[in-house]
């Protein structure tokens, strides 16, 4: 049987979570480098007679930008209010606990990084296909001539 799962409190200290969001934005950098040069990449004539795909890589480099955008945006707000509540609270440090209303915050971060990545991967992938579409459809145009003849 499938019994609900427990709900656990995380004992992530405050300077723990600060770190992971800074090192989710630096991620985010890197991902939205990779999506900078598939960009690139979409101005040269690789892909010029293939519309469909110029249109599924245009979508998926959108997407993809706006899903890292959004995790970099929520990184640099979670990470904000905590830095608030160590101004604010006098007796919070750094090595305390994170207080409860921040626990959930990172799980909503980590879902939309997650779902950035997939698109971006995506994305490469419908490019490489899109770049060797041309080539594989003349090879299949062989293979069937000869399993005709």
């Amino acid at each position: 049987m499938n019994e609900p799962k427990e709900q656990v409190q995380t004992t992530e200290s405050i300077s723990q979570r600060l770190e992971k969001y800074d090192r989710i934005k630096r991620m985010v950098n890197w991902v939205g480098g990779g999506l900078v040069a598939l960009t690139a990449l979409m101005t040269t004539d690789i892909l010029k007679d293939q519309n469909l795909f110029m249109k599924l890589i245009i979508t998926g480099i959108v997407l993809s930008g706006v899903l890292a955008g959004h995790t970099r945006q929520m990184s640099d707000w979670g990470e904000t209010q905590l830095r608030r509540e160590l101004a604010k609270d006098k007796e919070l440090s750094d090595s305390d606990a994170v207080p409860p209303p921040y626990q959930k915050y990172l799980s909503q971060i980590l879902r939309y990084w997650k779902w950035a990545l997939w698109c971006t991967v995506v994305t490469g992938l419908v490019f490489l296909l899109g770049v060797w579409w041309v080539e594989l459809s003349s090879l299949w145009a062989v293979i069937a001539r000869r399993l005709c003849e």
